[in-house]
């Protein structure tokens, strides 16, 4: 059916951005198996248990959370990650989830401007990927596919805008550094769409003056 499709759609696309980015297969697996569930009642495989990546299972679990946490803070996250143990959640990831309840102080860095860095400092120094010239343009490319993803209007637009960009710049004659930095700019030109309501995007009338703004 169509949800099972799209399901099935979003985790190709997720772990084909993952491998895109030269991340480790054990990424790809769990971006593909993030909507399955403990009970098997998930998307798209109907996979169960432990035949769930753990990575998976974390972030199944943490996906939710988040949402849960910013709509009725931290205890409706652990309302709905009680809620849901042995069905959507691995009983374990739950338990070790319901752990962070009294950690006040994690709670809070959530909420800190400098939760990124905070993120970030979990990180093992000799995981740190540092990004070449390369690297970059993966990363280009990656968010160009994300975008495309956004709305069914514009499958291919930013690495179509990219393709012909690039076809008119050499055509010019410009240099590889202009034609490179030209390449990362078309594919990262409609990034501003991820910010934006596919209510919007894909509104099948005209615009209210407060939906353009």
């Amino acid at each position: 059916d169509t949800l099972h499709e799209l399901a099935k759609a979003r985790a190709e696309r997720g772990a084909e951005i993952t491998r895109s980015l030269h991340l480790p297969a054990p990424t790809s697996e769990a971006v593909r198996a993030i909507d399955e569930h403990w009970n098997g009642a998930g998307l798209p495989r109907g996979l169960s248990k432990h035949d769930i990546p753990l990575l998976a299972r974390i972030a199944s679990l943490a996906q939710t959370a988040e949402v849960f946490a910013q709509n009725a803070g931290p205890e409706g996250a652990f309302r709905v990650a009680t809620e849901r143990s042995g069905t959507w959640f691995d009983p374990d990831v739950v338990k070790a989830f319901l752990a962070t309840r009294s950690d006040t102080a994690f709670w809070a860095r959530l909420h800190d401007p400098m939760v990124r860095q905070h993120v970030a400092g979990f990180e093992p120094p000799s995981l740190a990927i540092h990004a070449d010239q390369d690297a970059v343009d993966r990363v280009a490319y990656a968010f160009a596919m994300i975008i495309d993803a956004k709305s069914p209007w514009t499958v291919r637009h930013s690495l179509g805008v990219s393709e012909v960009a690039v076809s008119i710049a050499s055509f010019m004659g410009l240099d590889p550094g202009e034609i490179r930095r030209l390449r990362r700019a078309a594919l990262l030109h409609d990034i501003g769409k991820l910010g934006v309501s596919n209510r919007i995007l894909d509104k099948p009338g005209k615009l209210t003056r407060p939906e353009r703004e």
